[in-house]
């Protein structure tokens, strides 16, 4: 983030909190892709991807809230960390029993740390656990898991349905993944509920 982002960020802060309300449409509007592309970092199985975007939104409309213009931290960097935060709260609130990642969501992530796959199109992908308050056993056990999970998408998956869930994942919008590939939205729009309805059956 360069210095002169973040004095805008700032300004446009300073502006809505005086009550410019198109002050605060326009941050709104500029952090929305980050909010689309968090959220879709996790799938409600049982959900709705709006539903987490719009948790995301309201983590973001809490960095609006709680920043303070005088922090050494930029407000991008707080609002990710915000808009983090409400989209994890509430995938824990859809499980049944705190710590149970699979149980109906999945984190599908791009964050690093481990590098679980070969393959060109997924080699950036980790399956992540919603939760901050692992021991260094839930750890070791959470890694199995992931790689579990991982050789399952692999073997779920087309090469087709791999490539469109990347840029799903990277909150690419249909029209965007569509022009990549060089198919049409339905294509991919459908090959999205498939993606979905394939996940399934990592639920449980």
């Amino acid at each position: 983030m360069n210095k002169a982002k973040n004095d805008e960020h700032r300004l446009l802060l300073l502006e809505a909190r005086a009550g410019k309300i198109d002050a605060l449409e326009k941050l709104m509007n500029e952090f929305k892709p980050l909010v689309t592309k968090v959220a879709r970092r996790y799938f409600l199985l049982n959900g709705d991807d709006a539903d987490l975007i719009q948790e995301g939104m309201i983590g973001l409309y809490k960095a609006f809230l709680n920043y303070r213009l005088d922090s050494d931290t930029s407000f991008e960097s707080y609002a990710t960390t915000c808009i983090k935060r409400n989209v994890i709260s509430a995938v824990r609130a859809s499980q049944n029993q705190k710590n149970l990642p699979l149980n109906n969501s999945v984190g599908l992530g791009a964050q690093g740390g481990l590098d679980l796959l070969q393959d060109d199109d997924l080699n950036d992908f980790e399956v992540s656990l919603p939760s901050d308050e692992l021991s260094p056993e839930d750890r070791i056990v959470l890694k199995e898991q992931r790689e579990e999970i991982v050789k399952k998408i692999k073997s779920l998956l087309s090469d087709f349905e791999i490539k469109v869930l990347k840029r799903y994942l990277d909150g690419e919008s249909y029209k965007e993944i569509a022009k990549q590939l060089d198919k049409n939205e339905k294509s991919i729009d459908n090959a999205i509920m498939r993606i979905k309805s394939k996940l399934k059956v990592l639920e449980g």
